[in-house]
């Protein structure tokens, strides 16, 4: 096994390491003749110094390797740690690269697209998975907002015309079912799954959403990222959706991030959750404002990656034998 490259990753290229940073590795290396000749290749590995029982340290090393085809294939397919690791600055080298990685970096241009699926699909799940609290969070107190607008001893139903306006503006979230569609047949709003009769004063449905924002509250919200895990999948949303607007208008990635700061801080848990939802919607929309933006191809250069594979085998078999 040939190594093609060795570098620092992670924290240390993105600019965000902290005192309890472990060290992560990755490497691209060219298998044996042999192994090529055999086809018993082994395209990836992956080693630790520190074990399941306990968490990573500033003492620990993460190493992790992938085979030039492996490497290459994950490249085409636009995912995040191969474009990152295209773009990592040499001073983060740990070895001298090969003629072959310095092919592929004086060439990386080759391999960028509009195939940033693995970049939208990460900042999409984030979004789903630590945004949609808030926002319907947000919702519910908007609802309670424009309620108590309302004369509290009056039925629901009286101010349908103003709730059918507002569940246009939250067609997600909330739904309003005039007396002839609702099956009890007094009206009906629905907001967030909880259902509030048109029958009932705008005291009690007042009630009825105060518990459910209550639900929603910001003790609960800030539980559920709580962990130094939550935080971290917070902080690379972020990250991974700013490098992917980068990557698309400029056909670049800056390392060390310019955002670093935010992202530490997001790190620490210096950045309220609400904020950082924010930042994560935001991120997205950008990100597919980007896409329709972006003069990358519409796929990479299959032809000159396949090429690069093949005359690195051919070479290394020759050599053998």
């Amino acid at each position: 096994m040939i190594t093609l490259v060795k570098m620092k990753f992670g924290s240390w290229v993105y600019g965000t390491n902290i005192e309890t940073s472990d060290i992560d590795i990755k490497e691209v290396f060219q298998p044996s003749a042999i192994d090529i000749l055999k086809c018993d290749v082994n395209d990836h590995y992956n080693k630790s110094t520190a074990d399941a029982s306990r968490k990573n340290t500033s003492d620990d090393m993460d190493i992790e390797g992938f085979s030039l085809e492996k490497f290459l294939n994950l490249a085409i397919q636009g995912q995040t740690l191969a474009l990152d690791m295209l773009f990592t600055p040499k001073e983060m080298y740990l070895t001298p690269p090969s003629a072959v990685w310095d092919k592929i970096i004086e060439n990386r241009s080759k391999f960028l697209s509009k195939r940033t699926n693995a970049f939208v699909g990460y900042c999409r799940k984030q979004a789903a998975k630590y945004c949609v609290k808030a926002e319907r969070y947000n919702v519910v107190a908007s609802v309670i907002s424009l309620l108590k607008t309302f004369h509290r001893k009056e039925p629901l139903i009286t101010y349908r015309e103003d709730i059918v306006n507002f569940c246009g503006r939250y067609p997600e979230y909330t739904v309003w079912l005039s007396p002839e569609e609702d099956p009890l047949k007094v009206g009906l709003l629905r907001v967030c799954g909880r259902g509030v009769l048109g029958t009932f004063n705008i005291e009690t449905c007042l009630g009825i959403l105060q518990v459910v924002l209550d639900s929603y509250g910001e003790r609960t919200i800030r539980a559920s990222i709580n962990s130094t895990l939550d935080r971290k999948a917070l902080y690379h949303a972020v990250r991974i959706s700013r490098e992917a607007e980068e990557l698309l208008l400029t056909g670049y990635i800056t390392f060390p991030r310019p955002e670093a700061s935010l992202l530490l801080g997001i790190r620490r848990g210096e950045i309220a959750y609400e904020k950082i939802s924010e930042i994560i919607e935001e991120g997205l929309i950008r990100v597919e404002e980007a896409m329709l933006k972006t003069t990358l191809p519409e796929s990479p250069d299959i032809e000159f990656i396949e090429g690069i594979v093949f005359e690195e085998n051919v070479r290394v078999v020759r050599e053998y034998l």
